[in-house]
């Protein structure tokens, strides 16, 4: 998930996703992640919340 991430924002920094796209991307990423119950996916949530 990281590497997808750190993907989207080259596209994003590259001109290939304007913010908006970017933004709707990483929602629905995030969207994803949270109906997923294992514990390392909300170990993840958990982290990516602090980091905000």
């Amino acid at each position: 998930m990281n590497t997808y991430m750190l993907y989207l924002r080259f596209q994003q920094l590259r001109g290939a996703l304007a913010a908006g796209e970017y933004a709707a991307e990483v929602s629905l990423a995030r969207e994803k992640i949270s109906s997923y119950r294992e514990p390392h996916w909300q170990e993840f949530l958990a982290a990516w919340d602090a980091n905000v």
